[in-house]
């Protein structure tokens, strides 16, 4: 560096940059606060994908625990009336039975309370075949009135 006319090419660089990257222009940053937002929405609508598909769960499990305890409120009635048939109404086997069958009908009971308000709601999919039979009813209406 003794002459002036000698160049010297230095680079100092950003510290942590890696070698042949090079950083987002400031014209690009509105690009990229777009695809943040995007990004922030796909999120979004994933979350509230999964909540519906979650609730859906919800619903068709508590419909299928009181099918379940019907079901086993129905057998026990039928082992009952099975037993008071075979052996009499004052056998060890129809007591035994009657018992089972009080035991399945209060199951059954707490079930549907504590099952009741979650299994009475529709599904996503039960709400969009309404919604579409309901404008099926009002197109239908519109060309029998024009």
């Amino acid at each position: 560096m003794d002459r002036p006319s000698e160049v010297v090419l230095a680079h100092y660089g950003v510290k942590g940059m890696k070698w042949g990257v090079r950083r987002k222009s400031s014209s690009s940053s509105s690009s990229s606060s777009g695809e943040k937002k995007e990004g922030l929405l796909s999120k979004a609508s994933k979350a509230a994908s999964q909540a519906v598909e979650n609730r859906d769960n919800n619903i068709i499990e508590a419909r299928k625990r009181i099918a379940i305890s019907q079901h086993t409120a129905n057998q026990a009635k039928a082992n009952y009336r099975d037993a008071k048939t075979l052996e009499g109404r004052r056998s060890q086997g129809a007591k035994a039975a009657k018992v089972a069958l009080r035991q399945a009908r209060r199951n059954n009971r707490t079930t549907k309370l504590m099952n009741a308000d979650v299994a009475t709601m529709s599904t996503s999919k039960e709400l969009t075949e309404s919604m579409l039979k309901d404008l099926g009813r009002i197109a239908v209406q519109a060309l029998l009135r024009s």
